[in-house]
């Protein structure tokens, strides 16, 4: 390979990663809204979605680790499951379950393109 066309793909890449950088700064009007709601029981989970389905704006996704999720169904609102740090170390114990959380929330950022994210949590002393 020549170094004037090692340069050219240099160029290209970094143009390639600019461009990318400067679309996921790039507010977006359409954006989902992604709440994280770990630790809920099924009957909070069930309350949440009802209360989100009242949200006009756009589409929200809900990542929980409940896993009675499907009777939480509402219209407007996408459930993604994400088994519980006890679930997953059962299943797949070589594999932290942090690094699963993080995975799988980059995943979710990045198919969804959030414009707001909101963490829900059961315990109301963590409000504070």
């Amino acid at each position: 390979m020549t170094e004037e066309r090692l340069r050219r793909e240099l160029a290209g890449a970094r143009a390639e990663r600019d461009w990318w950088r400067a679309r996921a700064a790039e507010p977006r009007p359409d954006a989902v809204e992604v709440v994280v709601a770990t630790g809920l029981d099924a009957e909070q989970l069930r309350g949440l979605t009802a209360r989100l389905t009242r949200n006009t704006g756009p589409a929200t996704v809900v990542v929980t680790d409940c896993p009675e999720f499907r009777h939480a169904r509402a219209a407007g609102v996408v459930l993604e499951y994400l088994p519980d740090a006890t679930t997953w170390r059962r299943h797949r114990p070589g594999i932290p379950w942090d690094e699963l959380l993080t995975r799988r929330l980059t995943r979710i950022f990045f198919d969804h393109g959030p414009g707001h994210t909101v963490v829900v949590d059961p315990d109301p002393s963590l409000a504070d």
